[in-house]
């Protein structure tokens, strides 16, 4: 999986917690009151225990009477502000000069997402398949299967009487920016190619190198190879405080994201050159959307497109005046121009990318 990018990419997929939802990973909202749960249930017992409590120690690399009334506090202060807050990113900028709880938030987040990875529908039983064994995709009561979400569309649309190598030039043209922590997009893409195409055309390697997913925020863990993880999709069976430790030094606050200046470049080299923009499940909120605004780009996008499920009236109008203002118009060569086209509804990932996946795969 290729972070830095050189590619000139027809596509880019913007994509937020709504998208992740559909493998059964928790929305911004969701997250947030599943951090205030697992913090809560780390005071209420009196002292911090199991694994997160564990990892927590280990990053201060001591384990005193004073190191558990500090760590408390600042576990209460996640758990109680973060109510008011729009997303956990959000709350953690806001209180970005204090390392402890900007520690203590990331391995949640880690702690959280990793639990989250375990029971979603990619999740794989086998803690320790091999190179000849097959994946296989679970679904839950209350989710889709993972061919029928959005990504499984898109992952349909670009292997249509194709055959490895060339699914792999066509996966190459399109850029994910995802400002979601888990790893969905990849572990969805390597499992549904090996489920996909015969063993004598599947190539890990080739396939690793033509997938693009930007992390403004970072994530859990790199993925090298499917069979040898570093931190394992879900942290494996035997979750433990060095999985989590090292699942948090993966991840970024927004100040730690937009101060590295090869992330608004990557997003900037990307829609210099995208003709497609599409928003799915992104939650369009002021932190993100100045990642994106810092981005220098010139403007050769025609089309963007965006869900905005289960949105209300008046922010579906602040969307269409972000995109309106972002790239709606230009100043190229040929003087002034504007999208050709710049739709947004309200609708599921899946259900969006179902309805104009004919418009999509053309720059596939």
């Amino acid at each position: 999986m290729n972070e830095a990018h050189s590619n000139e990419f027809d596509c880019v997929f913007v994509i937020g917690a709504g998208a992740s939802y559909e493998f059964g990973l928790p929305t911004g909202g969701d997250l947030k009151d599943l951090i205030i749960s697992t913090l809560d249930d780390l005071l209420n017992r009196q002292g911090l225990v199991d694994q997160l409590s564990d990892a927590i120690f280990s990053s201060l690399g001591r384990h005193t009477q004073a190191d558990e009334k500090l760590a408390r506090e600042q576990c209460r202060v996640i758990r109680d502000g973060l109510v008011f807050s729009p997303s956990i990113d959000n709350f953690l900028h806001l209180h970005r000069d204090n390392e402890l709880l900007v520690n203590i938030g990331k391995l949640t987040i880690a702690f959280v997402i990793l639990g989250s990875e375990r029971s979603s529908t990619l999740y794989v039983q086998k803690d320790n398949w091999q190179k000849e064994s097959v994946p296989q995709f679970s679904k839950k009561a209350d989710g889709l299967h993972p061919a029928s979400t959005y990504l499984g569309k898109i992952f349909e649309d670009l292997t249509v009487l194709r055959g490895f190598s060339e699914f792999c030039e066509r996966l190459n043209r399109i850029l994910f920016i995802s400002f979601n922590y888990d790893r969905c997009i990849l572990m969805f893409i390597c499992f549904a190619a090996k489920l996909l195409y015969p063993d004598a055309q599947y190539k890990e390697d080739q396939l690793f190198d033509s997938i693009h997913v930007l992390h403004p925020y970072g994530h859990l863990g790199e993925i090298s190879s499917l069979h040898d993880l570093k931190i394992k999709f879900g942290g494996g069976h035997q979750l433990n405080s060095n999985h989590l430790l090292a699942a948090s030094k993966g991840i970024r606050t927004f100040t730690e994201g937009v101060s590295e200046d090869n992330v608004a470049q990557s997003i900037g080299e990307a829609l210099s050159h995208a003709n497609l923009l599409v928003f799915l499940g992104y939650g369009f909120l002021d932190l993100n959307n100045k990642i994106l605004a810092r981005a220098d780009f010139s403007q050769s996008i025609k089309s963007v497109f965006s869900t905005c499920y289960m949105v209300r009236n008046p922010k579906q109008d602040e969307i269409v005046e972000f995109l309106g203002g972002n790239y709606r118009s230009g100043v190229g060569a040929g003087g002034k121009y504007r999208l050709s086209e710049a739709i947004v509804q309200n609708k599921t990932c899946s259900d969006f990318v179902e309805e104009w996946r004919s418009k999509f795969r053309q720059h596939y």
